[in-house]
C-alpha cells in the first residue's frame, strides 16, 4: 500500500506546485524571484521575439514577457524545464 501512496502523493504535490505557479502567473503582479533564473540583457528595447527565442530557445508556446512589480519575467513554457527568466538590465544613468 506505502509503494503506490508515495508516488501518488508525490505526484499531487508536483500538480499542485504546478497549479499553483500558473496561477501566480496570471492572477498576480508578483512573482517570487526564487523560482526565475536570472538573465543580463543590454537593452531591454532589444527584447524582440528573436531575441525571446535565443533565450528560450525553440519552443513550442510563444515566450510571455511581463512586467511584474518586482521586476521583468520572460516565461518560456513550462516552469522548471524550459524556465522562467527575470530579466536585468543594467543601471544605464550616469553621474557627472
Amino acid at each position: 500500500m506505502k509503494t503506490v501512496m508515495i508516488p501518488c502523493i508525490v505526484t499531487a504535490l508536483a500538480i499542485l506546485f504546478a497549479g499553483g505557479e500558473n496561477l501566480l502567473w496570471r492572477t498576480t503582479d508578483y512573482y517570487p524571484s526564487f523560482l526565475a533564473g536570472v538573465r543580463d540583457v543590454d537593452n531591454v528595447t532589444l527584447l524582440i521575439p528573436t531575441a525571446m527565442k535565443d533565450i528560450c530557445g525553440n519552443q513550442r508556446p510563444v515566450p510571455e514577457l511581463k512586467k511584474k512589480r518586482n521586476g521583468l519575467y520572460l516565461r518560456c513554457g513550462t516552469p522548471g524545464i524550459e524556465g522562467v527568466w527575470r530579466i536585468i538590465v543594467p543601471d544605464v544613468r550616469r553621474t557627472e
